[in-house]
């Protein structure tokens, strides 16, 4: 993300499919940016496949998506309360996910959260 300018677009972007349809009752989107070395592109999409439902299936989750361009990926999770982000973001699940996934970076992952109005 740019620049607020940027965020606000985003926020403007997403907010009628944060409020509408399967994700209703989302409360924030958190997007993770995170931008891999080439010998671990395919042992993190394998990671994310064998965890996305689980982490889907925390408490306050109502969806996890992963974006990718060449060795660049954005997770996007969309959550009921900041509370639940924090519950899952202190949890075995994520410290272990964490963990593996931070080893295989070429840089610190990025991220922000959107809310809705």
């Amino acid at each position: 993300m740019e620049s607020p300018d940027d965020l606000d677009t985003l926020r403007a972007a997403l907010d009628p499919q944060l409020m509408s349809g399967p994700h209703q009752g989302t409360a924030l989107l958190r997007i993770v940016e995170l931008n891999f070395r080439r010998e671990h592109v395919e042992e993190f999409i394998l990671l994310f496949e064998q965890n996305k439902n689980l982490i889907s299936a925390s408490e306050g989750c109502r969806f996890v998506y992963l974006l990718r361009t060449d060795s660049t990926f954005f997770t996007l999770s969309g959550w009921e309360r900041p509370e639940d982000l924090e519950t899952y973001r202190t949890s075995a699940l994520f410290v272990g996910v964490w963990k593996q996934t931070r080893s295989w970076l070429s840089q610190p992952a990025a991220s922000c959260i959107v809310t809705g109005k």
